[in-house]
């Protein structure tokens, strides 16, 4: 068992990060001005699940049923305060990338690989 850490992107919507089945999250938080989910994982597990994470504001709606709440930070930069969480998701295999609720077809964003 080791542990790996993941990119969160974006703030006020969920975001589907595929991740070693079976991981267990760590921790949410800030490195380096960006938000990052570390997570206890077996490297030799080859299957992968999307599990689901939101960056909310406060104030913010929450969309779905919350399975988990890892802390809260504030943006140096701006002085906002950010909740991380994991939410359940909607489908085994829903991307809220695809989901016209928050992104609008036209405003779909692309990943970097």
């Amino acid at each position: 068992m080791k542990v790996f850490k993941y990119d969160l992107h974006y703030y006020g919507v969920p975001e589907v990060i595929q991740l070693p089945f079976s991981a267990t999250i760590v921790s949410i938080g800030v490195q380096d001005g960006l938000f990052k989910v570390w997570a206890l994982v077996d490297e030799k597990e080859k299957r992968t699940e999307g599990r689901v994470f939101l960056l909310a504001m406060t104030g913010a709606d929450i969309p779905w049923f919350i399975l988990d709440i890892f802390g809260t930070s504030i943006v140096r930069e701006t002085g906002i305060v950010i909740h991380a969480m994991e939410l359940e998701p909607k489908t085994e295999a829903h991307d809220a990338r695809e989901d016209e609720r928050f992104y609008p077809q036209e405003e779909t964003p692309q990943l970097a690989n």
